[in-house]
């Protein structure tokens, strides 16, 4: 009995942690504002972009489609030499094939 009672409290532990880690993380539609000079400047743009920041680099934070695709296609068809791309995630449509036709 009592073997049963702890799978039975394991198994509810289990199940409530996995639907809370499951829980859905809403997006970023603002990044904060802080000035270069502001200590957290640096730590805050590198969680934001999950990069580390170094010297001498410049860097766009482009929230959302409207602002990505854009530039992204500007990059891409601005390339003289080699392009080095990444992409997680392709959706069939007008941006998906558009992106596709300045690669080729």
């Amino acid at each position: 009995m009592r073997v049963q009672r702890i799978l039975v409290v394991t198994g509810v532990t289990l199940l409530g942690l996995a639907f809370t880690g499951c829980a859905r993380v809403p997006s970023h539609y603002a990044v904060p504002q802080l000035a270069a000079a502001d200590p957290a400047f640096i730590p805050t743009i590198e969680a934001y972009t999950i990069a580390p920041v170094g010297g001498g680099n410049t860097v766009d934070v482009l929230l959302n489609g409207d602002q990505i695709f854009p530039a992204q296609l500007a990059a891409i068809r601005s390339a003289r030499e080699t392009i080095t791309y990444a992409q997680y995630f392709y959706e069939e449509g007008a941006i998906g094939l558009e992106v596709a036709e300045a690669l080729a």
